[in-house]
């Protein structure tokens, strides 16, 4: 009996051991996308017309990959920057002002339908687009009452993303 005991508690330390290297392993990788974000939050056009050069977009979101993925798929059109976060977003909107912001709902410190009303007040002008996992007719109608100019819910279509982004700023 003592020694299923103890080949018990050896598996359980073999077992921590390993989800803490995978934790490790986890944490590195996270490090390396937040470095990568960090490093290139400003794509620079590499294609597109001259009138879509001039276009700037903000896009909001805490999950990396979203950013990841919108930034991968405007930036070749547009000036893209990426926030993860409320007050990054402020910050980067005070630097320069985008043509149109693509905001998550749910974000660290504040939600986004309260920093679509705080850009809606420093800039009435600039077209917020609402991305999010979580939409309900409440939710949609609470963006749209509040000036969001679409509604977009992930998963969503890349292409069709793409349609309503080139839409809103004038590309279409």
């Amino acid at each position: 009996m003592y020694s299923e005991e103890l080949v018990v508690g050896e598996e359980t330390l073999a077992e921590n051991r390993r989800v803490r290297a995978e934790a490790a392993t986890l944490r590195a990788r996270t490090k390396v996308l937040l470095l990568d974000y960090r490093r290139h939050r400003f794509f620079h056009v590499s294609g597109g017309s001259d009138a879509a050069a001039s276009r700037h977009i903000l896009i909001v979101d805490d999950d990396l990959r979203i950013l990841q993925l919108l930034g991968d798929g405007l930036k070749h059109d547009y000036l893209v920057e990426m926030a993860t976060s409320g007050a990054e977003a402020l910050a980067a909107i005070q630097r320069q002002r985008p043509d149109l912001v693509l905001l998550d709902v749910i974000l660290p410190g504040m939600s986004g339908i309260h920093l679509l009303k705080q850009i809606k007040q420093r800039d009435p002008s600039i077209a917020i687009v609402i991305l999010t996992g979580s939409g309900n007719a409440l939710l949609e109608a609470q963006a749209m009452d509040n000036g969001a100019a679409g509604f977009v819910r992930k998963p969503f279509d890349m292409k069709y993303l793409e349609r309503l982004v080139a839409q809103i700023v004038g590309e279409s």
